[in-house]
């Protein structure tokens, strides 16, 4: 896996012919915030005009609690369409974070009439507390194959 601060357009013609199993364009952590916004163009260029053979493409957008996160889902989704494999959900917090991009990208592929269906994988290190097995259908994240507790314990009999 290799990750690219998307503020820095050069290192993203190197990541897409370094043979990696996959390239994450980051908008969230690596981006400052006077860069998150021309971000989103260089990421749609180098998506849908690079060659990245069997790379597989992804995107870490910002978190559903900031002013970019919005924005960077569809104008990166809209611009890169079947460019993008993958849209990373960083800081998901709760079922409903989750349930956002879910629902924001069911609507964009409806409307873009996109061929495939995006994966959305949430953050490995959130995955306990945001995503359930009962989460929508097409949510691809590493939780959705395990069993997760569920938030609250029942109450024990008397």
């Amino acid at each position: 896996m290799c990750t690219v601060p998307e503020s820095r357009s050069t290192w993203t013609g190197r990541s897409a012919s370094s043979g990696a199993d996959l390239v994450f364009l980051d908008l969230e952590d690596a981006c400052a915030p006077s860069a998150k916004e021309g971000a989103r163009k260089i990421a749609v260029g180098a998506l849908t005009g690079l060659d990245w053979g069997r790379t597989v493409r992804a995107v870490r957008v910002n978190g559903v609690g900031t002013p970019w996160c919005h924005d960077d889902v569809i104008e990166v989704v809209t611009g890169a369409r079947d460019a993008l494999d993958v849209l990373i959900v960083p800081k998901a917090r709760t079922a409903r974070d989750v349930w956002w991009f879910d629902e924001l990208l069911s609507q964009l592929e409806t409307k873009l009439g996109m061929r495939k269906r995006m994966q959305h994988p949430c953050t490995q290190r959130q995955q306990h507390r945001a995503c359930r097995h009962e989460a929508t259908p097409h949510v691809h994240s590493p939780c959705r194959s395990q069993a997760v507790p569920p938030a609250t314990t029942p109450p024990r009999p008397a």
